[in-house]
């Protein structure tokens, strides 16, 4: 039997490190309830310091397209160690997958929702091609108009459209092709139906994102709802 991958590729601003954090907290409840959430540790070589982030953007950067100048590439000091942690990232993952006994996995980043690309398509693709596994995307949408605002205001803080002003707009991820609704749907599709889910929706229903994406990936009840609205790392199970 093939072993099941949900993808959460976001998008920005729908809630997405409330998920990732509430993931990582809770990884033993869902590990018990079948659901194994990916999170990667590494070793900085200059520091030997272990990182871990549930976010698995260095994933996501591996399959990237290189001329794309995402928010983590231009604060990169250094772009060739900032690519060999993807790469070594890609490595642990795949390690993961292979010899994990759950048959579902999650992993997480709104930076996969920046692939449009065939290229980027048949690299993601061949990655869990290659590791038996079939990839269910889950898309968190927004509203288009709150979407743009909420994630430009983001890229604020780093001052990304003033640094990167003079690159094309194919380049930037502050352009209009980012925010089209329908071309992240339609690169989604490829891999069989995506899992879409309402962000408006849900925090009127539960004022949390978290519980309709637990449902989506087969947990129906989760403990403590406090924590829905967490995107903290907290000690324990």
């Amino acid at each position: 039997m093939r072993k099941v991958v949900y993808l959460h590729v976001g998008t920005h601003k729908t809630g997405t490190t409330s998920i990732q954090y509430y993931c990582a907290n809770k990884k033993f409840y869902l590990g018990d309830n079948g659901l194994k959430f990916i999170e990667v540790e590494l070793t900085d070589p200059k520091t030997g310091n272990i990182e871990s982030n549930p976010n698995s953007f260095l994933l996501a950067h591996y399959f990237l397209r290189d001329d794309l100048v995402t928010v983590m590439r231009s604060v990169a000091i250094d772009i060739e160690t900032f690519e060999s942690k993807c790469f070594e990232t890609a490595k642990s993952v795949q390690e993961i997958i292979e010899n994990t006994p759950h048959r579902r996995l999650l992993i997480s980043s709104e930076a996969f929702c920046f692939a449009r690309t065939d290229a980027e398509r048949s690299a993601i693709s061949g990655f869990f091609e290659r590791l038996d596994c079939e990839v269910r995307p889950i898309i968190v949408l927004r509203s288009q108009a709150q979407w743009r605002e909420s994630f430009k205001a983001e890229l604020a803080k780093t001052k990304y459209s003033i640094r990167n002003s003079g690159l094309p707009d194919c380049n930037r991820v502050d352009s209009d092709w980012y925010f089209d609704r329908k071309a992240v749907v339609s690169f989604w599709s490829s891999f069989g139906s995506p899992i879409v889910l309402n962000y408006e929706e849900a925090m009127v229903s539960y004022g949390s994102i978290i519980p309709s994406l637990l449902k989506a990936v087969g947990i129906e009840v989760a403990p403590d709802s406090e924590s829905y609205f967490l995107n903290r790392r907290q000690t324990g199970r």
